[in-house]
């Protein structure tokens, strides 16, 4: 089996483990904390994490560098690359404190309606997710390795065992009493352990794994990059978290709970469409690093391909059976409505296509232009979507803001990646109307589908066969014989 494949399979099986675990843990946390200090959970973790960007992203840069220099038979270079990605890590150290305090200060004014007696024991878990956040970017560095060279499932691996046993524990500790600073020291222990079991991972499976102290050469180039990684992370962090960052803010921790259920498939399916990508980013890196242009070109087109039809896949499931869904799992007061479910289901298509062409510019380690037109786009959606809410009061208005402000992204980064691979290759027309055609029955026949536990055999019906209808119409049959046959995608 490939390299891609392994990485597809690990991170699918991460995927299916987390989906499962939350199905279980959500409920039952709502139901031991209150929906009050679910949402401020659910909220704080959001804003925190839109700070680890200040950590300089040079685990993030030493992935693609990493990839990019496979071929290469040197051991001292990767190391010096290791070294420089620990350097400018330590040398972000400062900001990235500065910031995570400066959240800490402005959390009553970033998510209203906390009551007065619950805001000691807000700080208490914000302090220890900060501090979370201030390791993860060290302990991010050994994952950054095995990804960088094709090996990113053995990763995975280890972080989906942690991971699940870290989500068991904080059920026990809210169904024993314990509040969410409890929580948060849960996955700060998270944190260490695997980075700590990843890193004896990296010594054992890569040969050359190691740290050199670093050029200064290296330390800029890879500064540079990490700069540009860094600001574009910071849009990342901005398209993952403004509905939350809105709600909270606008409508208070309460509606943060409704909304996190009712988007709860969707924050999984964008980690499908993403670590589908992902899996054949490797390979990519090195054809471009090898200036291998045909290879590009059909590695870029499947995965294009793929995630769009991955996504529209999705997006159509999640219009028709999310309403029965939310409301036989978590009850019928989650769930915001047919309108909503329309716009964040669309929205989800439109953000799956721009990480997904987000990636493949990262391979060619030239980001500038995508992280520019990024901050302008993200700047306006955000802009716009708290206009849309604030003056309507309407969750599904809100969508409505925030992809017409991403709309820059969505046109502009599919020109980058054509002018990237010289090639003005898009999506296909056939794949496009397939899409359209699939949407537009999927609203109509949301309306009709019967609710309680019929909705599950029904559900699954309707998922094997929205993704048969999708892997044949509007994937190629290159594309499509690889899927089916198992053949390798990437070397």
């Amino acid at each position: 089996m490939s390299p891609a494949k392994k990485n597809a399979l690990a991170s699918y099986g991460n995927f299916v483990a987390l989906a499962v675990l939350g199905l279980f843990a959500n409920p039952l946390l709502v139901g031991y904390l209150g929906p009050v200090a679910f949402g401020v959970w659910k909220a704080c973790q959001r804003l925190l994490d839109v700070a680890t960007v200040a950590d300089g992203r040079a685990t993030q840069a030493l992935k693609w560098v990493i990839a990019h220099r496979a071929g290469d038979t040197g051991v001292a270079d990767k190391q010096r690359a290791v070294g420089a990605a620990m350097l400018i890590w330590l040398i972000w150290l400062p900001l990235l404190i500065v910031i995570q305090i400066g959240i800490l200060l402005l959390l009553p004014s970033l998510i209203s309606d906390v009551p007065a007696s619950f805001m000691p024991t807000l700080y208490w878990a914000a302090g220890l997710l900060a501090l979370n956040v201030l390791i993860t970017g060290i302990a991010n560095i050994p994952d950054s390795a095995l990804v960088g060279s094709n090996m990113g499932y053995r990763s995975m691996i280890v972080t989906t065992t942690v991971t699940i046993l870290a989500n068991i524990v904080m059920v026990l500790l809210a169904w024993a009493g314990f509040g969410i600073p409890w929580l948060a020291a849960t996955l700060v222990v998270t944190t260490l352990i695997n980075g700590l079991v990843t890193l004896r991972v990296a010594r054992r499976n890569i040969v050359w794994f190691g740290v050199k102290r670093p050029e200064r050469q290296a330390v800029g180039s890879m500064a540079r990059f990490s700069g540009w990684v860094l600001v574009w992370s910071l849009v990342t962090k901005f398209l993952l978290s403004s509905e939350i960052i809105l709600i909270g803010a606008v409508l208070g921790a309460a509606v943060v709970t409704d909304f996190v259920f009712t988007s709860y498939i969707l924050q999984f399916a964008l980690a499908i469409c993403l670590m589908t990508a992902s899996a054949m980013m490797p390979g990519l890196g090195k054809a471009l690093g090898e200036k291998d242009m045909v290879r590009v070109n059909i590695v870029t087109q499947e995965a294009r391909h793929l995630v769009f039809a991955i996504a529209t896949a999705v997006c159509c499931l999640i219009l028709i059976f999310n309403g029965p869904f939310v409301r036989l799992w978590a009850g019928n007061e989650f769930f915001m409505g047919p309108l909503v479910n329309i716009a964040m289901a669309l929205s989800f298509l439109q953000l799956a296509m721009i990480r997904c062409d987000a990636q493949i510019q990262d391979t060619g380690l030239l980001i500038g232009g995508k992280v520019t037109l990024g901050i302008i786009s993200t700047v306006l959606s955000l802009v716009l979507g708290y206009i849309f809410l604030t003056y309507s009061g309407e969750i599904w208005m809100m969508f409505a803001g925030l992809m017409l402000g991403r709309l820059p992204m969505s046109i502009g980064f599919l020109v980058m990646v054509g002018r990237m691979l010289n090639s003005p290759r898009y999506l296909s027309w056939k794949a496009i109307l397939g899409a359209i055609t699939f949407i537009l029955i999927s609203i109509g026949l949301a309306p009709h589908i019967p609710e309680g536990l019929i909705f599950v055999p029904l559900a699954l019906i309707g998922a094997i066969t929205v993704s048969i209808l999708c892997v044949y119409i509007m994937l190629s049959a290159a594309t499509r014989a690889k899927l089916i046959n198992r053949k390798s995608r990437a070397k």
